[in-house]
């Protein structure tokens, strides 16, 4: 089982990782990674630009720490997270350290559960790296309310936003979520996650 659930989070890394070069159309399975310190994965993984289903070998290394802090140090930049979003508590950090570094905040309120990701910008300041590709029936936009030049790109149903990209200042974000949030917790965020 353990083996399943490395190789579940290791794929959907890696193509979130590719996400600002490449384009797919995997659904991606946003589960927590599980518990434990530094974990090195190394998988193979659909290549995204074979439409033959060839694969490529991808490095994926991950690792697990206690703190923001400690992300920062091995990723080179920080992330302000929040501790708490909306009844979601902070369960785990992510450092991703690849040749595109990133921060995963996970949040948990039972079986839901809220992602944020923040990497430096390539060329895009709009790239998604949520690793979620599900194709959404409603699309939007959500502003800060604290800086009305950042704007995020929402994505979601019945009125709640199942996903969230935005850009700041050299950095992308990304904010996924399975049970969907309201346009009020989503505003707050592009305050908070910085």
């Amino acid at each position: 089982m353990n083996k399943f659930i490395y190789f579940t989070a290791g794929t959907a890394l890696a193509l979130a990782l590719v996400g600002c070069h490449e384009t797919g159309s995997a659904q991606i399975d946003t589960e927590q990674a599980p518990a434990g310190s530094a974990v090195e994965v190394s998988e193979t993984v659909p290549d995204a630009d074979t439409s033959d289903g060839t694969s490529a070998n991808t490095d994926i290394p991950f690792t697990e720490v206690s703190s923001v802090q400690e992300a920062a140090d091995l990723v080179g930049f920080g992330m302000d997270g929040p501790e708490d979003i909306d009844g979601y508590s902070l369960s785990t950090i992510l450092a991703f350290t690849s040749d595109d570094p990133m921060i995963d905040m996970r949040y948990l309120k039972g079986d839901d559960e809220i992602a944020l990701r923040k990497a430096k910008a390539s060329d895009n300041a709009s790239c998604d790296i949520s690793g979620d590709y599900n194709e959404y029936a409603q699309t939007g936009t959500v502003t800060s309310p604290a800086d009305d030049s950042i704007e995020a790109t929402t994505y979601g149903e019945d009125d709640l936003i199942h996903k969230m990209i935005w850009g700041h200042d050299g950095y992308v974000y990304s904010m996924t979520s399975t049970a969907g949030i309201d346009s009020d917790t989503a505003a707050q965020l592009l305050v908070q996650a910085y």
